[in-house]
C-alpha cells in the first residue's frame, strides 16, 4: 500500500499543510487541498460544456498549449533517438501559435478541432515520409 512516508499517517493519506499554497488560474484544488495542474480532462471539460462560447485566454492557453506541448516534447525525443527532427512538427506548433489570436474570436470547438487536426496533419506527413522505408536505427547526436 502506499504511504506518504511519514510514521504516524494512515496508508494513502498525507498530512496537510499548515500554510496551504495559494491557488492561481492554472490550478485546481484537488481533493486534499494540493493544487494539481489542469490536465487532459478539465480542457476537455472546458470544451464539452462551452462548445460554442467563445474561449477565454486561459481556456485557449490549455486546449492549444497541450498540443504546442506535445510536438516540442516529441521533436526534442526525435533529436535524442534519431538526431533530426520533422519540420511539420515545428511548423504546426508556429501555426498553433500564430492563430491563437484567430481562435479567440471563434468557438472553443473550433480551437479544439484546429488543434486535432494540425496533430492529424503531422501524423500523416510523418507516415508519408516513412512509408516503404525500412525501420529507422537509433542514431543519437552525440
Amino acid at each position: 500500500m502506499w504511504s506518504a512516508g511519514k510514521t504516524g499517517t494512515r496508508a494513502g493519506t498525507a498530512p496537510r499543510s499548515r500554510n496551504p499554497p495559494r491557488r492561481c488560474a492554472l490550478f485546481r484544488a484537488q481533493r486534499g487541498g494540493n493544487p494539481r495542474p489542469i490536465g487532459r480532462g478539465e480542457r476537455q471539460k472546458l470544451v464539452i460544456e462551452h462548445p460554442l462560447d467563445r474561449p477565454e485566454a486561459a481556456w485557449l492557453a490549455m486546449v492549444l498549449g497541450g498540443p504546442v506541448l506535445f510536438l516540442a516534447g516529441r521533436a526534442r525525443f526525435e533529436y535524442e533517438v534519431f538526431s533530426r527532427v520533422s519540420s511539420s512538427r515545428w511548423v504546426a506548433a508556429l501555426v498553433l501559435l500564430v492563430l491563437m489570436p484567430v481562435l479567440l474570436r471563434t468557438a472553443s470547438l473550433v480551437a479544439a478541432a484546429v488543434a486535432a487536426a494540425l496533430l492529424t496533419a503531422v501524423a500523416v506527413a510523418d507516415a508519408r515520409r516513412a512509408r516503404g522505408a525500412p525501420p529507422e536505427a537509433a542514431a543519437p547526436p552525440f
